[in-house]
């Protein structure tokens, strides 16, 4: 049977499916890259916790390195990592919503071809 011949309902189902699982997939990308920043994060204060507190410390800032304090370094860079965990957690609440959504739609359509 072509997509032609489906019921215009089934038919945007179909498409909301799609839509649902690029949705998933978008949000599977950027928890991704949200880990990957934090992993790195968490090792930049591994580094600067095991240095000495008057160790000469720079920090990027746009384009350029600027000669900063450790202590004022170590505090941006948990305070970033608060934030990305946030941000982890609201596209995680997403994600959930949006898959329950997708699985529900995805058995209504199963069961529509199944009759």
């Amino acid at each position: 049977m072509s997509n032609q011949n489906l019921p215009k309902a089934v038919r945007d189902d179909i498409s909301k499916l799609q839509n649902l699982e690029e949705r998933i997939r978008l949000f599977s990308q950027q928890k991704f890259a949200i880990e990957t920043s934090i992993q790195e994060k968490k090792k930049a204060v591994e580094e600067l916790s095991e240095m000495e507190d008057d160790a000469v410390v720079y920090k990027q800032v746009g384009g350029i390195l600027m000669h900063s304090d450790k202590a004022k370094v170590l505090e941006d860079l948990n305070d970033e990592i608060s934030t990305l965990e946030m941000r982890k957690k609201t596209i995680e609440r997403s994600e959930s919503s949006v898959t329950q959504n997708y699985e529900e739609l995805r058995k209504k359509l199963n069961q529509q071809f199944q009759e």
